[in-house]
């Protein structure tokens, strides 16, 4: 089993980085501390926080979620949600993920003392009547890709997105992260 983690995540760091040319490349890239992912791969510090978090600790709808630390648990919804944020936007997070995620966030954020996201979040959330129900239902209304657009079309998810990536911008949101991971190396896996 461990042996097959080990190979799954060496599979998915190569597939997400696209600048490796084998898988036996992945492999080895999986093995390295957070500082030789920096140095080897050409990745910032963030981008490298990112690939442990994802790589290294458990999805909350997995059964090792709640026992790893708190700091490594926020990381990971954090990573989940900035990634899905950065890539569709926060109609494909909750698409995607649910509210698996999107439930725990706003506690995971102010974890991460990112209590102007939380507020974002929550404000968003509030304003537009959107509940947990209401996230579980998306995969079951808009089962085809092609169908995103109406769900899309359902609240102004652009303006929260517009609003995230100001705060991004605006206060360091990267920075933020970093300095935290820093000051909790319990939320970093041993490697």
């Amino acid at each position: 089993m461990k042996r097959t983690l080990k190979a799954a995540r060496a599979l998915w760091l190569a597939l997400a980085l696209l600048m490796l040319p084998f898988a036996a490349c992945a492999e080895d890239a999986a093995a390295l501390s957070l500082e030789a992912l920096v140095e080897t791969y050409c990745l910032d510090a963030f981008e490298a926080l990112y690939f442990d978090v994802l790589l290294q600790t458990e999805a909350p709808d997995s059964p090792g979620f709640a026992v790893q630390p708190k700091a490594a648990q926020a990381l990971r919804i954090f990573m989940n949600l900035d990634m899905e944020i950065q890539c569709g936007g926060i109609a494909q997070f909750f698409y995607n993920n649910e509210s698996t995620y999107a439930a725990r966030v706003p506690k995971a954020l102010r974890e991460l003392g990112l209590d102007d996201v939380a507020q974002l979040y929550e404000g968003f959330l509030g304003e537009y009547g959107i509940t947990m129900a209401e996230i579980d239902s998306y995969r079951a209304r808009f089962p085809l890709a092609e169908q995103f657009g109406e769900l899309c079309g359902l609240h102004p998810f652009s303006e929260f997105d517009d609003a995230y990536m100001e705060i991004w911008y605006q206060t360091n949101l990267n920075r933020r992260v970093l300095d935290y991971a820093q000051a909790h190396p319990e939320a970093l896996p041993d490697r």
